[in-house]
């Protein structure tokens, strides 16, 4: 390439030899400079149309074939609803203090180990703590049935066969009380790269810091949730993030279903993400039925208010009496909405 760009100067030169034209000289240098810029920048690879048909349709058609781009939640309900998580992904997961985000996290990611490996990264729960929820999602055993004193032998029994099939799965954990952005990308760099770790759940995304002093939260979060999505395309993994959400839930009165505006410094996490759920409990504020008079025991709705690959609305997963797993609930359908504002969630 030097030989090449040398020989192309020294012609642009002895064209200027007798007389100097100065448009031509330049106009000369500028078409030199464009072919080296050319060869020396990684521009984006480009496909026909076919080459893109070839790679892509047989994904679209039957998204939870092996080599997929889709990896299903493991939810029948939720699947069916947006197809499932794609790599390259930014989901997420937002609720009030209560309505169990963590637990649903849990068994998210007990169903999605099942097809890839997957990290759950706690920023505020001991390994024990995260233990035990993932012990409780498994067992169905209450979380404060687990110590010595309250369990049978036959459920220790239990849980030593279960846990010892469970360690077979390819799930990292990771706790830490101290969570800054530049820690938290070279560390999944480096699981995906020795772990083949492809989802990664993060509980929850008000922790995380970019390292300095912001004295605008919002504006940080909005440089968390660009470097994430960036970092999810680059590695072709997916993100799940758990979100808290405002007290604006509770003051507006009504249903007191969530909205896209009562995220947390929303205006960055709706910008970004690529899918936003919300669950939303009405036995949690005492209500005996939904918004379409369903019974509301033990009802969780899954609500989709944000989806770029496809529709929003909501989804019924129904958790057990002693809020440790969560399932799919058929007898209430889901509902498909278009609020006023759709325009506003693609992009």
């Amino acid at each position: 390439m030097e030989n090449n760009t040398i020989k192309q100067l020294e012609i642009i030169l002895k064209k200027q030899t007798k007389f100097f034209d100065r448009e031509e000289f330049l106009r000369d240098i500028r078409t030199l400079t464009s072919n080296l810029e050319h060869e020396l920048v990684d521009f984006p690879k480009t496909y026909s149309f076919k080459e893109i048909i070839d790679k892509n349709l047989n994904n679209i058609l039957n998204p939870f074939l092996n080599n997929s781009n889709f990896i299903p939640t493991g939810f029948n309900n939720l699947d069916k609803f947006i197809g499932g998580f794609s790599f390259g992904e930014l989901v997420v997961l937002g609720a009030r203090p209560g309505m169990g985000k963590t637990q649903l996290l849990v068994n998210l990611c007990l169903n999605i180990c099942q097809n890839v490996g997957t990290a759950f990264i706690s920023l505020d729960l001991s390994e024990q703590s995260l233990l035990k929820r993932f012990i409780s999602c498994i067992t169905h055993i209450p979380q404060q049935n687990l110590n010595p004193n309250t369990l049978k032998e036959n459920e220790i029994a239990s849980i030593k066969l279960i846990t010892s099939k469970i360690a077979k799965q390819n799930i990292i954990i990771q706790t830490s009380p101290i969570f800054r952005l530049d820690l938290f990308i070279n560390s999944c760099r480096k699981l995906c790269n020795e772990k083949n770790i492809r989802v990664f759940i993060i509980d929850y995304l008000q922790l995380i810091n970019v390292g300095n002093r912001w004295q605008n939260r919002d504006a940080e979060l909005s440089v968390v949730m660009h470097k994430l999505k960036k970092l999810a395309i680059e590695l072709n993994v997916i993100f799940i993030l758990s979100s808290q959400l405002s007290r604006n839930v509770e003051n507006r009165g009504g249903d007191l279903m969530p909205k896209l505006s009562d995220l947390s410094e929303s205006g960055s996490i709706e910008q970004d993400a690529d899918k936003v759920l919300f669950i939303y409990r009405p036995e949690y504020y005492r209500l005996l039925s939904d918004e379409y008079g369903n019974p509301a025991e033990l009802l969780a709705k899954i609500i989709i208010a944000k989806n770029r690959s496809g529709k929003i609305g909501n989804i019924s997963l129904k958790r057990d009496e002693q809020f440790t797993y969560f399932t799919d609930w058929d007898k209430i359908p889901d509902s498909f909405v278009i609020p006023e504002n759709r325009h506003g969630d693609i992009r």
